[in-house]
């Protein structure tokens, strides 16, 4: 009898500890399109899917945004970012907090991407995020053995990468603009030029522009002055947009989303 009433005990307390746990993904899911206050990403559930893989995070996720300091981002997460021991060929940093990664240039955050701390596997996100649009091979890619695209606006400029390791589970999965895609043209380079100012945290008040032209290869230049400062802006057909100094001095490159017609 004794036997019996602990192992119904036992049945209770395992199936106690499964509906926790279940409640608390099902909370991370519902919540904050997948993600939670403390940074954790759901990245298998349809409220995570359905809002990264259609809207262009790269410089705004999980309330982080391009631009802040990492002592906002600190601030935001409760002091749990940490910096991130890797190699990166350029001068930038990576700080961490749990599943999201913030790459910082000179202090401000420069761009967010998600970074999976469990182990999920391929045939996982195949099944829940349906027939990739595309491929990747470790050439095409800057960190990762191989990679899955998902493009589902097709008008749009962007995809949706992700990578995964030489053991096929999930390295990490960010944004990127769609490299053929061919978006911008004289008629509607002035709201890239608007969007990417605002993503660079500049105002367009300040600048005066004069009327764009067509380079030989296929870019959009715009010549500009920000007081009695001259530059010029160059837009690549997919939205790519570099703001350089008279002098050719590149100043930033910002990735403009474009969602389509």
């Amino acid at each position: 009898m004794i036997l019996i009433v602990k192992r119904i005990l036992l049945f209770v307390l395992i199936a106690s500890l499964y509906l926790c746990i279940r409640s608390e993904s099902h909370a991370l899911a519902d919540n904050h399109e997948g993600y939670d206050d403390s940074g954790n990403v759901d990245v298998l559930s349809d409220a995570f899917i359905n809002a990264y893989l259609y809207n262009f995070s790269q410089y705004d996720f999980a309330n982080v945004k391009r631009g802040m300091t990492v002592d906002e981002v600190n601030q935001l997460f409760n002091a749990n970012v940490e910096k991130v021991d890797r190699a990166i060929e350029n001068d930038t940093e990576e700080y961490r907090v749990n599943d999201i990664v913030v790459v910082v240039d000179e202090n401000e955050v420069e761009s967010i991407y998600v970074e999976p701390q469990n182990e999920i596997t391929r045939d996982e996100v195949l099944e829940a995020y349906n027939t990739p649009s595309g491929e990747r091979n470790s050439n095409e890619l800057e960190r990762g053995a191989s990679a899955l695209e998902y493009k589902m606006l097709p008008s749009s400029n962007f995809k949706v990468l992700v990578v995964f390791d030489d053991n096929d589970n999930v390295l990490y999965i960010t944004h990127t603009l769609d490299r053929s895609a061919s978006v911008v043209t004289l008629e509607n380079a002035n709201t890239f030029i608007e969007r990417g100012l605002q993503l660079n945290e500049l105002s367009a008040e300040n600048y005066t522009f004069e009327t764009p032209t067509t380079t030989d290869d296929g870019k959009i230049r715009v010549a500009f002055h920000e007081g009695e400062q001259p530059g010029y802006l160059l837009i690549a057909p997919n939205g790519v947009l570099d703001i350089y100094t008279e002098d050719d001095s590149l100043i930033s490159t910002v990735n403009v989303p474009f969602y389509g017609n």
